[in-house]
């Protein structure tokens, strides 16, 4: 029954290492009812008779087709990649054995030791590369993290270059609105200066206008009085 301890703890690992639930819920969901029901075979495996057992051995290698399947399904991810490198030899190895341990116990009993031999090097094949696994999900997660803090001091930087923006803007536009009044203050300016130098300039032309009007006035008087005399 190692078989179903060691289904348990591949499921448990697979959904832990890639986050299936994120990615396939669907899979993710029946992966975790194969936990359920690999958990419950394994209690009930020694309840029940002993000629019981080779039916459900064979329900582990249904649980293991479908921890491959899901993992080949995100063999494009890296760490999917290695579990799954990691699964096949085993499964193929052990199914293999019990095949021919069920149809040929005399075959199998004769070289029993170079099956166990086999069957414990695939073992420690899948051992390693889940713990290769497993260093390489922190290595991503530290990436992942170190990619969240990039990413939050980025965010930081564009809300202080938007403030820094919106305030030039602002301080443009406050230019902007002094530069028109400065304008419209000098359009005053000059219209004064030009009414100023017309009134000027009008004045003059009075001025010169009324000194010969003054000349005949007085012209005029002294002619009446010498009239008068």
């Amino acid at each position: 029954m190692l078989n179903f301890i060691i289904a348990l703890a591949s499921i448990v690992f697979v959904r832990k290492s890639i986050k299936i639930n994120k990615i396939l819920p669907q899979w993710d969901s029946i992966l975790d009812k194969l936990r359920f029901v690999a958990a419950a075979v394994f209690v009930f495996s020694y309840v029940v008779d002993a000629s019981f057992r080779p039916t459900f051995s064979f329900l582990w290698f249904i649980v293991f087709l479908v921890i491959l399947y899901v993992l080949w399904l995100l063999k494009d991810q890296r760490i999917a990649k290695i579990l799954l490198w990691a699964t096949v030899p085993y499964v193929f190895l052990k199914t293999f054995i019990d095949f021919i341990r069920f149809v040929a116990p005399i075959f199998f009993d004769k070289y029993k030791a170079y099956f166990d031999f086999v069957i414990i090097g695939s073992l420690f094949w899948l051992i390693a590369f889940r713990v290769a696994a497993y260093y390489q999900q922190k290595a991503l997660s530290k990436e992942e993290e170190k990619n969240k803090l990039v990413l939050a001091e980025r965010n930081s930087l564009e809300v202080i270059v938007k403030e820094r923006t919106a305030e030039i803007l602002h301080q443009k536009e406050a230019l902007e609105k002094t530069l028109a009044e400065l304008q419209s203050t000098q359009n005053q300016l000059v219209q004064k200066e030009k009414l100023a130098s017309l009134g000027e300039l009008t004045a003059g032309i009075a001025h010169e206008i009324q000194n010969p009007l003054n000349f005949v006035n007085n012209f005029s008087e002294l002619s009446v009085d010498l009239v008068k005399d």
